[in-house]
């Protein structure tokens, strides 16, 4: 049993309350993986407006960095909210205390699956077409000329999303 030397025992009534209480109790604890718990924003509209950015760049397959959030969280402030730019900083700070609000963190991106459209009827049909084509060539002729190129024009390997996301094919100069 665990002591808490506390100066007089808690009441009966007291540990009544407390356990009919408990799930409103443990549902207003905020909780962060370091024990730390996150205070309120000022400007929670903030928040909300850059969570749906980041969702929407994030269902398109198009990478978001900090500089691509600040410029849209200053536009949104100022236009939509009018918010004077004096009263929020927008700082480094300030952005990677709203990453752990929001639940977001910078991740890589991986492989070529987003270059893909998998629900394309035409694949298998263009598969077939490209084995005809490779079918006179002995297998150590060919070669996957995608691979030898110069990069030209990539783009970037790394996302803020809030899970990990396919990649997108590196563009090269051949």
């Amino acid at each position: 049993m665990k002591k808490f030397n506390l100066d007089q025992p808690l009441a009966q009534q007291t540990i009544s309350n407390i356990l009919k209480n408990a799930e409103t109790l443990y549902s207003n604890i905020n909780v962060v993986n370091n024990g730390k718990s996150l205070k309120t924003t000022r400007y929670p509209q903030l928040d909300d407006e850059i969570v749906k950015f980041v969702t929407d760049m994030n269902n398109n397959n198009l990478p978001v960095n900090r500089d691509s959030i600040l410029r849209y969280v200053r536009h949104i402030a100022q236009v939509k909210y009018r918010i004077p730019e004096k009263e929020i900083s927008f700082s480094s700070g300030w952005l990677t205390k709203l990453f752990k609000r929001i639940g977001v963190k910078c991740s890589p991106m991986h492989g070529e699956s987003a270059s893909v459209d998998i629900s394309s009827e035409n694949i298998q049909n263009e598969l077939r077409k490209i084995e005809e084509l490779l079918e006179p060539y002995d297998p150590v002729d060919i070669m996957n000329f995608d691979e030898t190129g110069l990069y030209y024009q990539q783009p970037p390997r790394r996302t803020i999303c809030s899970e990990s996301l396919g990649g997108l094919k590196k563009v090269k100069l051949v």
